[in-house]
């Protein structure tokens, strides 16, 4: 049956691939500002604001306190937030020094760039205990330790960690020592289309080219090195035959 089998292999391929045009990424993305207002708007629960820019599955720092900024910024916030995580080698460890419940004062965020600019809190540590590994990609184990804190006179617990793993499973969440459901709005890792970063790498001529892990539809990144004429390889399907893409 060799051969029949390769025969509607083929046949399946060329199916396949001849509905290629068909398929459009449609996934929900939005500016950090927008996915605020979005998140803030929307009545029921939970939801989840994925900071893609800030992605730790690709290899980011998971550090940036951008939209913790913006929570902060938010005028009588009534929704409960949840961040997991933060990484901050620094405070992570100055935090498990402390007895749960004990108060203090830190400032969060590494502080490398606009996007890490510390934040000065009061907070009440509320539970210490270790990252859990992704089941789905088949982790076990202790993956460091977090620190869960509350914001005093806010509606803000933040998950802190001393290295960049993810926050993509209920447990993980429930390692923090809380439970998802008692949560609104969980921040689980700013804005994915802030070419900033980009351009100072061109700039200052640090690459010759580039590759794409993610990509969004109408994608910044995609639109200026198509308009900079860098080269550029995106990974997995977007809607454009222009972009080569693996």
């Amino acid at each position: 049956y060799q051969d029949y089998a390769n025969q509607v292999a083929d046949e399946l391929a060329k199916y396949v691939f001849d509905k290629r045009h068909e398929f459009h990424y449609t996934g929900t993305t939005a500016s950090a500002d927008d996915a605020l207002n979005m998140a803030l708007e929307f009545e029921g629960k939970p939801v989840f604001i994925t900071d893609s820019g800030d992605n730790v599955t690709s290899g980011a720092m998971g550090s940036n306190t951008f939209i913790l900024h913006q929570f902060l910024g938010v005028k009588e916030l009534k929704k409960k937030v949840l961040f997991a995580a933060i990484n901050d080698v620094k405070t992570c460890h100055e935090l498990l020094k402390l007895e749960v419940g004990s108060e203090t004062e830190i400032n969060l965020g590494i502080g490398i760039d606009e996007l890490t600019t510390p934040a000065k809190l009061k907070v009440r540590v509320n539970y210490k205990g270790n990252q859990e590994g992704t089941h789905m990609y088949g982790e076990e184990g202790d993956y460091g330790p977090l620190v869960t804190v509350h914001v005093l006179q806010t509606n803000i617990d933040i998950a802190i960690t001393d290295n960049n793993h993810s926050f993509v499973e209920e447990h993980q969440i429930a390692a923090c020592g809380v439970d998802w459901d008692d949560y609104d709005i969980i921040v689980v890792t700013t804005n994915g289309n802030d070419t900033k970063p980009l351009e100072r790498l061109i700039k200052n001529r640090k690459v010759d080219g580039m590759i794409l892990t993610r990509t969004y539809e109408n994608d910044k990144y995609v639109k200026f090195l198509k308009q900079k004429q860098i080269p550029f390889v995106a990974v997995g399907k977007f809607p454009d035959d222009d972009v080569v893409q693996v």
